[in-house]
């Protein structure tokens, strides 16, 4: 196991420089402190439990590698979070925001891995809902920001969400969860389809709810019981 999780750590070390390559194409239109930049880093971070569950034969090393992870990377992040430049490197917006986006992040993940992968057999439920909750606020947080003029004034719906916002949450989460399901899970395109289809507009109603960053936990955990419970009925 130890052999495994070592691997699984040097694999993700190359991910991370072929990310840092990337940033540093990208570096002069997505300066740090940037909404870009900051989804960039937000990318880079949902798709990483994913990533190492790509590259290992058992669920006991991703989940293992998230909490590894977390224990080593939090205390930098207390260490290093006071020091100027800090906030404007990672768009915080609030005291502690990367540290409890690091806890909602990898804590959920390692649960998810934990339960669809290694209890119940199910990986493909892991890789569609986190890409759908990831791509979808994404999307959502760009376009919203930049295009979107009509508020919502839905039940629970966080005022400051915009239709254009949701709109986008919607079609990428969609997107995102076809793509997920037809690569990684063993049902048919049509089922594929049906199940995407279903799952992105609770996806952006989700998100349309969720405030202070709990979409990380939330969208993911509607859409993977949503996705559960179509494993069982399709």
């Amino acid at each position: 196991m130890l052999h495994a999780v070592l691997s699984c750590f040097k694999e993700y070390l190359y991910y991370l420089a072929l990310w840092f390559v990337l940033t540093a194409i990208l570096g002069r239109r997505l300066q740090p402190g940037s909404e870009g930049f900051r989804k960039l880093l937000h990318t880079i971070a949902y798709t990483s439990p994913l990533y190492m569950m790509a590259v290992s034969d058992d669920w006991r090393t991703p989940a293992l590698c998230c909490i590894i992870f977390a224990i080593v990377v939090y205390p930098i992040l207390l260490l290093t979070e006071h020091k100027e430049g800090f906030d404007r490197f990672f768009s915080q917006r609030r005291p502690g925001e990367v540290k409890r986006s690091l806890f909602l992040l990898l804590a959920p993940n390692t649960l998810w891995i934990t339960l669809y992968w290694g209890l119940l057999g199910k990986p493909w439920i892991v890789y569609a809902s986190v890409l759908m909750w990831g791509t979808g606020d994404a999307a959502a947080a760009l376009i919203g920001k930049r295009y979107g003029k009509h508020r919502i004034t839905l039940p629970l719906a966080d005022p400051k969400k915009t239709w254009e916002g949701t709109a986008a949450m919607a079609a990428t989460a969609f997107l995102a969860g076809l793509c997920a399901l037809r690569l990684s899970s063993p049902y048919p395109m049509l089922s594929c389809l049906l199940m995407a289809l279903v799952a992105a507009p609770v996806a952006a109603y989700t998100e349309l709810i969720s405030k202070n960053g709990n979409d990380t936990v939330t969208v993911a955990g509607a859409v993977s019981i949503l996705l559960l419970i179509f494993s069982y009925l399709i």
